[in-house]
């Protein structure tokens, strides 16, 4: 897992629960004051390595701090943001993602 701009606490924490996944080796990870947005590179088929990009692949944003609980979403197709039915710590939303119980985040043939 790659990061962009100077990181934080919340960063940090994600790097050290994926940092043996093999999923998440191109995966980009920003974090702003809102959450963390995470993006996947995309290689387009049949096009040099250069015309590579990132997209938004997965959103984890701050619902109450009081409670540290955090919304796990996800890029939809539309290129809108889709909130997913669970609730948890940053750490849960992590380990929700690497699960995948939604099927949206490691579709079958990589898509």
């Amino acid at each position: 897992m790659r990061r962009i701009g100077e990181g934080g606490e919340m960063a940090g924490r994600v790097v050290a629960i994926v940092r043996d996944d093999a999923r998440f080796t191109d995966v980009l990870l920003e974090e702003r004051k809102t959450g963390l947005v995470l993006y996947r590179l995309v290689e387009p088929q049949g096009r040099p390595t250069w015309d590579a990009y990132y997209r938004p692949w997965a959103r984890i944003t701050l619902r109450d701090p009081a409670t540290s609980a955090f919304d796990l979403e996800y890029m939809r197709y539309t290129r809108k943001w889709q909130r997913l039915d669970f609730v948890g710590l940053l750490e849960d939303c992590v380990h929700e993602i690497a699960r995948d119980r939604a099927g949206v985040f490691f579709p079958p043939g990589g898509g």
